[in-house]
């Protein structure tokens, strides 16, 4: 796991510092993710986005860890609301990209 539970325990005592600072949270919620607590990490990137419903790079981490999950149609509708916000990241458009590709959407993910 790396360093993932040192990290960790930073953003938990930085959340407890500000516990409104999306970013903070959504960047925990990252950290979960990579250590597969994917539960964990879509609580903190729904606490992101509810404090700061435009934010782009937590709904397309919650969209990546949905992947993860395997819950497809999720994944598409966090991808297609963060085109929305930020529609010229490519990183954004990639990741639904590859969505499509894992549930044989050739088609949809050439467009």
């Amino acid at each position: 796991m790396g360093h993932h539970d040192d990290a960790l325990t930073d953003y938990n005592r930085a959340v407890e510092i500000n516990p409104e600072e999306a970013s903070i949270i959504a960047a925990r919620g990252e950290t979960y993710r990579l250590m597969k607590r994917y539960d964990d990490a879509l609580n903190d990137f729904n606490r992101a986005i509810e404090i700061k419903p435009e934010y782009a790079w937590a709904i397309t981490n919650r969209g990546q860890t949905y992947r993860l999950m395997k819950r497809y149609d999720d994944a598409l509708s966090d991808f297609n609301r963060a085109i929305k916000i930020k529609p010229n990241e490519a990183w954004i458009i990639a990741d639904r990209g590859e969505t499509h590709r894992l549930t044989d959407h050739y088609d949809n993910a050439l467009n």
